[in-house]
């Protein structure tokens, strides 16, 4: 199971020769040490260090917490990544999203939205963008900071990407650096350089905020204004999904609870409060759903016990229970998501190894969903209800995972075979209707 945030996914995406973005010039090459941060509402884990000597990098001049904003680079023009292989033609409500996300252990979170963007960053390599519009894939890069700079993760804001990079440094420290790189502007800035025994990764984005997990800072937040910082979470132990839809910030945290950030005063509120497991928490910024290990005792990570679906009123602060699980078909349920009136999940029920793991083997996986006007399930995604036929999902079938609402349309992770190679792409599917 997934028992911590920073676990390194077999991920590769294929990489294009001719393809990378020219350098940008450099900043200067010296600098004196910024003021400290500003101190932001919440008081501890707010504002900064200064002192430090900015680097001037090839994403921009990056100085401490008080050197802010930082500086932008030359402009240079994002690349346009040509297919790696034709979309199929799946049939209508349907669509092929990418070409080159090949990944066997995704993690649910590498799948975001900004307007009509999507970010399909993995862990070993980042900086591709789908314009759902267009269909087209681009990378927004930023040059290494450094020489031997490796990219770790990424996240959208706005129409610009967030990314970190680490350096292995001697004595199993690690310099990291946090880059910004923006479709309208077409220009990098540095954000940040730290040197810690483990870096942080960028995990999701607004306009106004990037959240970062892992490493010595915990989980915390960027504002992108002011550049103060803000923890919210010391530990990643058993972080899964992170929601951030302003003003509200949901997480389950290692304490088996779910939690409400706000981030106007960054008070935090346990939802859940219960000594059972609740966890895989997400949010459209009115409701959230997680999956409950209450209703049925005796289940774990590693065995779970028939899990349900359960959601949450923001406004009204009234728990639901969504999913009614039968001992006698059990099913495990991992990952919801949220938006508007519809929450979708992914299901073992039909498979021939319910009620297990999501690492054990399973002939199929589907997807079902609730929806909050209707009170009913619904079937949404497997075998029965709008699978691809074997000879354009693989050999086992789709299998979706990670499945994300976005604008009226449901996006899984899926399998697709290619001259015999099994790559692991984004679909596009429509809801049913209710």
């Amino acid at each position: 199971m997934r028992r911590r945030l920073l676990r390194i996914s077999a991920v590769a995406l294929v990489a294009l020769g001719g393809c990378a973005l020219a350098q940008c010039t450099d900043g200067a090459a010296s600098g004196t040490g910024g003021a400290a941060g500003a101190t932001a509402a919440g008081g501890a884990g707010a504002g900064g260090s200064g002192g430090a000597t900015p680097t001037a990098g090839a994403c921009g001049p990056i100085g401490p917490w008080g050197d802010w904003p930082p500086a932008d680079a030359a402009p240079r023009e994002p690349v346009v990544l040509p297919p790696l292989f034709p979309r199929p033609d799946c049939g209508p409500g349907c669509r092929l999203v990418t070409t080159r996300y090949n990944a066997w252990n995704m993690r649910p979170w590498e799948t975001r939205f900004a307007g009509r963007l999507m970010t399909t960053g993995t862990d070993a390599t980042q900086g591709v963008i789908v314009d759902l519009d267009t269909g087209e894939e681009y990378t927004l890069r930023a040059p290494t900071p450094e020489p031997g700079a490796v990219p770790s993760t990424a996240a959208l804001s706005g129409d610009c990407l967030i990314e970190s990079f680490f350096v292995e440094q001697a004595a199993g420290t690690t310099k990291g650096y946090l880059c910004e790189t923006c479709f309208h502007k077409a220009a990098t800035r540095g954000l940040h350089v730290s040197e810690s025994v483990y870096w942080s990764d960028a995990i999701t984005a607004s306009d106004t905020f990037a959240l970062f997990a892992g490493g010595t800072l915990g989980t915390w937040a960027l504002d992108l204004r002011d550049g103060s910082k803000h923890t919210f979470a010391t530990s990643d132990w058993l972080v899964t999904n992170y929601s951030l839809n302003e003003p509200y910030i949901v997480l389950s945290e290692g304490d088996g609870e779910v939690h409400l950030i706000d981030t106007r005063d960054w008070s935090d509120t346990n939802v859940t409060n219960d000594p059972a497991l609740q966890w895989m928490a997400a949010s459209d910024g009115n409701t959230i759903v997680w999956i409950d290990q209450r209703y049925h005792p005796g289940g774990g990570l590693e065995d779970p016990a028939n899990q349900e679906v359960v959601a949450y009123d923001i406004e009204t602060q009234v728990t639901t229970r969504l999913t009614f699980t039968d001992p006698a078909a059990p099913s495990a349920k991992w990952d919801p998501a949220v938006a508007g009136d519809w929450v979708v999940w992914q299901d073992d029920r039909d498979s021939d190894a319910p009620n297990t793991t999501t690492d054990t083997p399973k002939s199929r996986v589907d997807i079902y969903g609730y929806n909050l006007k209707t009170q009913k399930e619904y079937h949404v995604l497997g075998p029965n209800a709008g699978t691809l036929p074997s000879s354009a999902s693989g050999p086992h079938g789709l299998l979706p995972s990670s499945p994300r609402l976005y604008q009226g349309m449901l996006y899984v992770v899926g399998l697709y075979t290619h001259q015999g190679t099994i790559w692991t792409e984004v679909w596009e599917f429509a809801m049913p209707t209710p």
